[in-house]
């Protein structure tokens, strides 16, 4: 999904293994690492990579995860599980609703890889969304992608698929700055950190092979579905 799996990662972290939310979003942070830079390799060998765009992002991104790391301290557990869930909603109403017309209309064959040409390079828009996906993802333990994929696709006019690719390689500065911030107030679990982290590298690039076959509108179909299913779980946790 170009995501980085903090939305599986987090309520994971929570529900199954006891993690706290503050931990469990500063833990997602560091094993999201490994785990996009094995999937961005495979977009990139796919020409999935606007790397202007990216960097832009990435600068942006950087400064705004620090502001969303420092700010998850000041918020309590439960209302910042109940931003994450609500956000998670919004995003999956959004994409299922993208999505549906495109499978009405039978858009379901693979696309093959995307020129970057013509792609809308505005360098202000282009930071803009990174410093609000940098800060959503120290905020909220998530990798960023699930807004820089829509800004991407609706104000920069770039395809889904080279989207997701870029998401994955700017991820990993915001999410190391997140990390760090994390980190120095004791929100990180190395230990199982690093397990997890192992079982990431082997299914994000499984994951991003999978993702090249497909096209924007399954892609867009099974994120949306997904997302559901995670702000329900996190909503229902009081």
């Amino acid at each position: 999904m170009g995501v980085g799996g903090g939305v599986l990662l987090v309520p994971a972290m929570v529900f199954l293994l006891g993690f706290n939310q503050h931990k469990a979003h500063g833990t997602s942070l560091a094993v999201i690492i490994p785990i996009v830079a094995f999937g961005a390799a495979t977009y990139y060998h796919h020409g999935n990579i606007d790397w202007i765009v990216a960097g832009e992002l990435a600068v942006g991104g950087v400064f705004g995860a620090v502001i969303g790391a420092k700010l998850a301290n000041a918020i309590s557990s439960r209302r910042l599980r109940k931003l994450f869930g609500l956000f998670l909603l919004f995003m999956a109403g959004r994409m299922l609703y993208d999505a549906a017309p495109l499978i009405l209309n039978g858009q379901t064959a693979s696309a093959a890889a995307t020129s970057s040409a013509g792609i809308n390079h505005a360098a202000l828009l282009v930071l803009v969304t990174g410093v609000a996906a940098g800060a959503l993802s120290g905020l909220m333990g998530i990798g960023g992608g699930i807004i820089m994929i829509p800004a991407m696709v609706y104000l920069l006019d770039i395809p889904q698929k080279m989207a997701q690719g870029i998401s994955l390689l700017v991820i990993i500065p915001v999410s190391l700055s997140g990390a760090i911030i994390h980190y120095g107030k004791g929100n990180v679990d190395l230990r199982k950190g690093g397990w997890l982290a192992v079982g990431g590298m082997a299914g994000g690039f499984l994951g991003a092979r999978l993702a090249v076959q497909c096209s924007d509108a399954v892609l867009r179909l099974i994120f949306g579905l997904f997302l559901l299913l995670m702000a329900a779980l996190a909503l229902r946790k009081r």
